[in-house]
């Protein structure tokens, strides 16, 4: 698909949403069930309490935590996370985003 230039003018709504589909991986759309499904076999129980996968950005995972030491551990452990997700299967991520929610804040 050729890419527009931007004074090519207005396009119609159905050619840019599939323009956006077509862009949209397996792993954003199957990915991140797959991750919730396995999680607690990727970090161990005990960080699981306090980490839980919050969305797929690309090849992005977001986990969320409930402590800014939480978000250090994630980070430490980042590589090994990719690693066992693609031991599990779960190929595509490439990264790891750490946010923090204290628990009074609503998830999505």
């Amino acid at each position: 698909m050729a890419r527009r230039r931007r004074n090519e003018g207005p396009i119609a709504l159905g050619t840019s949403l599939q323009q956006v589909a077509g862009r949209i991986t397996k792993i954003n759309l199957l990915g991140m069930s797959a991750i919730q499904d396995v999680w607690n076999s990727v970090v161990e129980e005990t960080v699981a309490l306090h980490a839980q996968p919050l969305r797929l950005d690309q090849s992005t995972l977001v986990v969320a935590v409930d402590r800014p030491v939480w978000a250090t551990q994630i980070r430490l452990l980042s590589s090994g996370i990719i690693t066992k997700l693609a031991e599990l299967g779960i190929d595509g991520v490439t990264a790891v985003e750490v946010v923090v929610r204290s628990a009074e804040q609503p998830r999505n």
